[in-house]
């Protein structure tokens, strides 16, 4: 009896860790003028991806929505500290971004407000990256869709294509960015003193680097052994024609093979 309550407990353990949670926060800002309609487009087609994503994967799920007054740096960092230690750790940002002088790191400074005017309306995306690295997630995805220079704003290209990650067909290289890796993947709309670029009205709104990730992801998605690389690379094709050379997004993929 001892003997099949081990195996139980075994089995029951092998369960828990194959299946792992996937914890998401959206953070978009719908309340600056000059760029609300295309974020609003970004959250909820992020919103409704990752559910579909999860949904895929059939993997359990939270997933947390931080827009209008409860988009804020204290709100950001409440939910850091609800990550466990194990889960898939996934956090999108939409809406403007800054870069200080004399800044080393390439990550952008979030601004909640689109003149900053005080030190707590702003967030470093260092702080959030090394914050989360912190809870030892088993995998994190950090997306920061906003500017990347001294407080430019969004701008209008052409439009582009309405994109979604569906719940069917299945996508099979979902297993591979999502389940069989640990480590970090980290991107930025654009690099260090660029502008992030969004599309307002016309068939799609929305930003250029999400549309480009989501779009990336259903392509990378059809193939059973893809890689956070190569759906990296695969926007910026697009990103750098339709923004005229101004905007390239950066990355740092720091991942491995979970075994």
């Amino acid at each position: 009896m001892k003997a099949l309550i081990f195996i139980v407990l075994l089995l029951c353990s092998f369960q828990l860790e194959a299946t792992p949670h996937l914890r998401a926060l959206i953070v978009a800002d719908i309340r600056s003028s000059d760029i609300r309609e295309g974020t609003r487009y970004d959250y909820q087609r992020m919103q409704e991806s990752v559910k579909n994503i999860a949904e895929q994967l059939q993997i359990p799920h939270t997933q947390t929505t931080l827009v209008e007054k409860n988009y804020t740096p204290d709100e950001i960092r409440k939910w850091i500290k609800t990550i466990q230690k194990g889960e898939i750790v996934l956090f999108y940002y939409s809406g403007h971004g800054f870069r200080p002088s004399k800044k080393s790191d390439p990550w952008p400074v979030l601004a909640c407000r689109k003149l900053v005017t005080k030190k707590s309306y702003t967030i470093p995306g260092k702080e959030i990256c090394s914050s989360i690295k912190k809870k030892e997630p088993r995998l994190s995805l950090i997306f920061f869709d906003c500017c990347n220079d001294p407080l430019h704003i969004k701008s209008l290209p052409p439009e582009s294509s309405q994109l979604i990650i569906p719940e069917q067909p299945l996508l099979p290289g979902l297993s591979s960015l999502f389940l069989n890796l640990t480590g970090s993947v980290t991107a930025c709309a654009a690099s260090p003193g660029q502008p992030a670029l969004t599309l307002i009205g016309g068939r799609t709104s929305g930003s250029l680097f999400s549309l480009g990730l989501v779009r990336s992801l259903l392509e990378e998605g059809e193939y059973m052994c893809t890689s956070w690389h190569n759906v990296l690379e695969r926007t910026l094709p697009d990103i750098a024609s339709m923004s005229s050379g101004r905007q390239r997004p950066c990355y740092i993929v720091d991942v491995r093979p979970d075994l």
